[in-house]
């Protein structure tokens, strides 16, 4: 699929429309170049002027027509495909109004979620390469000094980690107890047994819905699938946003048990439930879960390629509570997303400043090596530098 080049004026409607959609989530995503050649493959010509004439608040369907100014069959066909390219998305609670949809997380992980690989989609993952390659390139000194102190000082932590372990102790696993409720904001990294909660009680509902997750699909398209081996098909979106994803089939319907199955098969392999609310924001009905590992995740895998930083609310930290049963066989570091923990002469250390408490290390220990503390704190870790990623 050739690329075709970007008119000036082109470039600035999108670019306009770029700035208007990071006003949507609380972490907008910078504004180059190739992110327009990305939203260039999405979005026509028409969508784009229709999208760039939406108010800031959602609108019912008929204010979009009456925005449209196209007759009523011509705007029906507008809506059903900025509906189907994940553009243009349904308010949670209120039916049939709709509202702008984010880049990222948004729209973009919409155009991998069907699990398509065909001649557009490898072209959508050539572009966001891309985008990505470019952001890359930006992390060199002094660039990567002056990023790291913005995201250390002008943003707030967009993510909270807790432990992804069982509630109780299973199979000689540590028990992990927490005596009070957590509030944050942004969307949150949960214990496991709360994801399993979500999942039973929409499961009980008939609201759960299994899609293909964007980051695994897109690093498996890119030619480096997930290290850890686990299917694209691995996201779980809850509720009435389930119910929006089925009908314009960016994923399937399945049941509570099914889902169930899918995140402990994820756990145990290495992966951190990822708990995310509608527009990144916990007063907004839960919407999905996602499994993410230190390799595919956009955050984490980023993190671990030098890309950006991590700013996380965290909760709990790593401490070795039996030096003496560890026999080194390195089942922590590997699992551990932020190489925070490591085997040195057989023996595991854990470097307390790098642990974002997600609890995988004492998860996969086979002999009750580590255990997590309580201790609520903000972690920033910087971007790596290139001598230090962790991946290439």
């Amino acid at each position: 699929m050739a690329q075709a080049a970007l008119s000036f004026a082109r470039k600035q409607k999108l670019r306009t429309l770029a700035h208007r959609m990071n006003k949507q989530n609380d972490m907008p995503i910078p504004v180059i170049r190739p992110l327009l050649d990305v939203m260039d493959l999405v979005m026509d010509e028409a969508e784009t002027d229709f999208l760039l004439k939406l108010k800031e608040e959602p609108c019912e369907a008929g204010e979009l027509a009456a925005l449209s100014g196209l007759p009523e069959k011509e705007f029906g066909e507008l809506f059903v495909r900025l509906k189907k390219k994940g553009l243009l998305w349904e308010q949670i609670g209120q039916p049939s109004t709709y509202h702008l949809a984010p880049i990222l997380v948004g729209w973009m992980e919409l155009q991998l979620c069907r699990g398509g690989e065909g001649e557009r989609e490898r072209e959508f993952v050539r572009r966001f390469d891309a985008m990505i390659g470019a952001l890359k390139k930006a992390t060199v000194w002094p660039i990567r000094n002056v990023q790291n102190l913005f995201y250390r000082f002008g943003t707030v932590p967009y993510q909270s980690i807790a432990p992804a372990g069982s509630p109780s102790r299973e199979a000689g696993k540590p028990i992990i107890r927490v005596d009070r409720q957590v509030d944050h904001g942004g969307f949150s990294i949960y214990p496991s047994q709360d994801a399993y909660e979500l999942v039973e009680k929409f499961g009980e509902k008939g609201q759960v819905a299994l899609a293909h997750c964007f980051c695994r699909q897109w690093r498996k398209m890119a030619d480096d699938p997930c290290r850890f081996g686990l299917e694209a098909e691995s996201c779980l979106i809850l509720g009435e946003m389930a119910l929006h994803v089925i009908r314009e089939e960016f994923g399937r319907a399945i049941s509570g048990d099914e889902a169930l199955a899918v995140l402990k098969k994820a756990r145990d392999a290495g992966v951190v439930h990822t708990v995310f609310h509608e527009r990144d924001n916990t007063d907004n009905p839960q919407a999905a879960v996602c499994n993410c590992c230190w390799d595919c995740c956009g955050v984490l895998g980023s993190y671990n390629r030098g890309i950006m930083p991590l700013h996380f609310k965290c909760y709990y930290v790593a401490r070795i509570e039996d030096p003496d049963a560890c026999t080194g066989c390195g089942e922590c570091e590997w699992h551990c997303p932020t190489a925070a923990v490591k085997v040195v002469n057989g023996r595991v250390e854990v470097r307390e400043e790098k642990c974002i408490g997600c609890g995988q290390c004492a998860h996969q220990c086979p002999n009750d090596v580590l255990l997590l503390d309580y201790r609520a704190r903000d972690v920033f870790l910087p971007i790596l530098k290139k001598s230090e990623a962790r991946l290439a």
